[in-house]
């Protein structure tokens, strides 16, 4: 159990925490501040933090606010949030509370040695404006070398890139003092988009307009079809192989499990495409049969012009007819 944060604080409020006359405190950031001490008091941390958070949104000068949140992720097992947030406590508090200095840098000690990291390891070369993201937050390049002190649980690092297929791996830290490495799969150049467009025709028969147009249909059906066909046994050739990156017993958070989840995660994506383009395929494929074998002739002459775009996660058809 830790020791009341108050107690050490050697203030009970935001308004005293920030050096602010009571009088002038924001009343609910006062009132929020107490109803989290209350809980603190009853052992309920997690909603103790709640409250100081909500209390430090409307009073961001509290730094005693920002004591007593730290005190509470730490209470809670967020030991890395809860080291930063004493270093801020203690860099804030220099020069105005040297007993919360004093204070803040002994929880900061006392908590390195006991802190989880994340180190990533970048593939070579990798383009020149990807980013870095680690549970969403973006990742300065500078830092990307560095061990990060994360909490305990899960952790999702994604690589982005413009022009490349985005990459995903997820991590799970378990307990206290782990080194977890991720390493970064190197990113996929995305498909390129594929154009197919048919022949633009003018002031011709209306039977022949027609037929054209489904001649231009069929191709276009054919060519998504294909396209799709071709990942689709693509990845039916490769279902096994995550499970041959890392073969039972699989241990979670080894380089070969994250490799592992990588690879399945690249196949799902590939899968997603052919789950698209193999029924978008035969839906033009059928309508330009219908058009060039079947359709009665239209009594209005009408150019026609059809474009179909293969992309990366879909299809999309395009046209005047």
């Amino acid at each position: 159990m830790l020791g009341s944060p108050e107690a050490h604080a050697g203030d009970a409020s935001p308004a005293a925490s920030s050096g602010t006359p009571s009088v002038q405190a924001n009343p609910l950031a006062e009132q929020l501040f107490q109803d989290g001490r209350a809980l603190v008091d009853k052992g309920d941390h997690e909603g103790a933090c709640a409250k100081f958070e909500a209390s430090l949104r409307l009073d961001p000068r509290a730094v005693g606010t920002l004591l007593n949140i730290a005190m509470c992720k730490e209470a809670t097992g967020k030991l890395a949030t809860a080291w930063g947030l004493y270093r801020e406590v203690a860099t804030r508090s220099r020069g105005t509370r040297q007993d919360r200095v004093d204070l803040a840098d002994k929880r900061e000690k006392e908590l390195a040695p006991r802190l989880s990291t994340l180190a990533i390891e970048i593939p070579k070369d990798p383009p020149s404006d990807m980013t870095l993201r680690v549970d969403g937050l973006t990742l300065e390049q500078g830092a990307w070398s560095s061990a990060l002190p994360v909490d305990a649980g899960s952790h999702v690092v994604e690589a982005r890139a413009p022009g490349y297929v985005p990459t995903t791996v997820r991590v799970v830290v378990v307990g206290e003092r782990q080194r977890v490495a991720v390493v970064m799969p190197a990113l996929v150049p995305a498909p390129p988009a594929t154009v197919v467009t048919g022949p633009v025709t003018r002031e011709e028969p209306p039977s022949k307009a027609t037929r054209n147009l489904g001649i231009v249909l069929t191709v276009a059906g054919v060519a998504a079809l294909g396209v799709g066909g071709y990942l689709g046994v693509d990845v039916f050739a490769k279902k096994d192989s995550p499970k041959e990156l890392c073969p039972e017993p699989c241990v979670r958070g080894s380089n070969a499990a994250q490799e592992s989840q990588a690879r399945y995660d690249a196949l799902g994506s590939q899968a997603l495409v052919t789950n698209v383009l193999l029924p978008v395929g035969g839906v033009i494929t059928l309508a330009g049969l219908y058009l060039w074998l079947l359709a009665p002739s239209s009594s209005k002459p009408k150019g026609s012009r059809a474009e179909l775009l293969v992309m990366p996660g879909g299809a999309g058809l395009h046209g005047t007819f």
